[in-house]
């Protein structure tokens, strides 16, 4: 008895970080369907989880990352219009092609602090990005 009592109380007092969550990402803001858009999923440690090359429709792509667990994550993605799987920059580091980062933050003198990008997974979840 006692014992099913202490397994009750420590099952109960920590998180369970839950498998089989679903992360939909929506990519719009595509200049053209020339090319694909190429993500990655980062765990909160920056560490590369999952990298999806998708096609563009109607200026418009989505992508889907399953079996992930309930934490929290954070999505780049870039506009491969020439499918060399690398974001293509100016002398200047500055992007030539368009891409975009989770919760839509903008570069200001270097790219986006990476823990503002972070959003947390439980269940199926969704987040749009906007390309710039």
């Amino acid at each position: 008895m006692i014992i099913n009592l202490i397994v009750f109380i420590l099952l109960n007092s920590h998180p369970i970080n839950i498998q089989n969550q679903t992360l939909t990402v929506k990519l719009t803001g595509f200049e053209s369907d020339k090319g694909k858009a190429f993500l990655q999923l980062l765990d909160k440690n920056e560490k590369e989880i999952s990298t999806k090359i998708v096609e563009i429709k109607n200026k418009e792509a989505v992508a889907i990352f399953n079996d992930l667990s309930t934490e929290k994550y954070a999505v780049k993605v870039f506009h491969d219009a020439n499918n060399n799987q690398k974001l293509d920059t100016n002398l200047l580091g500055i992007p030539k092609e368009k891409w975009g980062v989770s919760n839509n933050l903008k570069a200001k003198f270097g790219p986006p602090d990476f823990k503002k990008m972070l959003f947390e997974v439980i269940g199926e979840t969704s987040i749009h990005i906007k390309l710039q």
